[in-house]
């Protein structure tokens, strides 16, 4: 059993079942492996964390960013967003916040779609 299935089974949220599918979503990628970070899971990609779980109340957020590393700002937002997804905290970290777990299910094939994306950024960011 890994250190991210011990955290989960230890966790009281409204949205379990959203962290669970979420999570499947994005160890569906090749080259993922996975921690915990900031008191939730986190995923790591070339390297860096890449996708970071955060845990709000009744919310759950995930963080699309580049890693802990200073890195140069780039001159446009990483991905493309065409469902917009997304709040921008700057053009490399991004935001995915869930409250339901029927929005979720609407959300999903765009979700995946978002994950693959990031992760496509890297190494060569």
């Amino acid at each position: 059993m890994s250190e991210v299935d011990d955290f989960l089974k230890q966790l009281d949220h409204p949205l379990l079942d959203v962290i669970h599918a979420m999570r499947n979503v994005i160890r569906a990628n090749e080259g993922i492996s996975e921690h915990i970070k900031w008191n939730a899971p986190s995923f790591v990609y070339a390297g860096d964390d890449r996708i970071t779980f955060n845990f709000s109340g009744k919310k759950l957020r995930v963080v699309f960013h580049c890693g802990a590393k200073k890195k140069e700002l780039p001159n446009q937002r990483m991905i493309a967003d065409s469902d917009q997804l997304l709040t921008w905290a700057s053009n490399d970290r991004a935001i995915y916040e869930v409250k339901s777990t029927e929005q979720f299910q609407q959300q999903e094939a765009a979700f995946s779609r978002l994950v693959g994306d990031w992760l496509n950024c890297f190494p060569n960011y």
